[in-house]
C-alpha cells in the first residue's frame, strides 16, 4: 500500500494525470479514477470508465476549476491579527518574554515581584540582545517576502 501511495503521489507532483488515473484503477478506485479523468477533460477514459461502473457513475458539476476562477472575486487576504510581541504580553507571567517584546516596564515589575530583583543594569543589555534576537530574521531567497 505503501508503495501505491508513494507512486500516486509521484504522479501528483508530476502532474501525470494518465499516471494518476492508472494508479486509481489499479487499486480498484474507480470512481476516483473517473472524477479525476472527467475533471481533466479525458472524456475516452472518463467514457470506458462510465461502462465499468455502470450504476455507481459520480455526479459532477458542470463547473471546471477555471470556470470558478473566472466567476470569483479578487482574492482578499486575511487581516494579520496580533503581533507576536503582544500575545506574549497578554498570555505570559515571564518577565524574559515581556523584555522580548518591549515590554519593558511590566517585564522590570514581573522581575521585581517573581524574584525580588532590585538592580536591573546588568539585565538591560540582555533585554536588548533578547528582544533584537526575538524579531530578527533570515531571508531564505533574496526575492522572499518577510513574514
Amino acid at each position: 500500500m505503501v508503495f501505491v501511495m508513494s507512486q500516486f503521489h509521484n504522479a501528483l507532483y508530476l502532474g501525470d494525470v494518465q499516471e494518476q488515473i492508472k494508479i486509481l484503477e489499479n487499486a480498484d478506485h474507480l470512481p476516483l479514477a473517473y472524477v479525476t479523468a472527467k475533471t481533466h477533460g479525458l472524456n475516452d477514459i472518463a467514457e470506458r470508465l462510465v461502462a465499468e461502473l455502470k450504476d455507481n457513475v459520480p455526479a459532477l458539476t458542470s463547473e471546471t476549476p477555471k470556470d470558478i476562477m473566472a466567476r470569483s472575486s479578487v482574492f482578499v487576504a486575511p487581516t494579520p491579527g496580533m503581533p507576536v510581541s503582544q500575545i506574549w504580553v497578554q498570555k505570559s507571567s515571564v518577565g524574559a518574554e515581556h523584555a522580548a517584546a518591549v515590554n519593558f516596564d511590566t517585564a522590570v515589575r514581573l522581575l521585581k515581584r517573581q524574584l525580588g530583583l532590585k538592580n536591573f543594569t546588568q539585565l538591560k543589555p540582555l533585554s536588548i540582545d533578547l528582544h533584537r534576537g526575538s524579531h530578527s530574521y533570515l531571508r531564505v531567497f533574496s526575492s522572499s517576502l518577510v513574514i
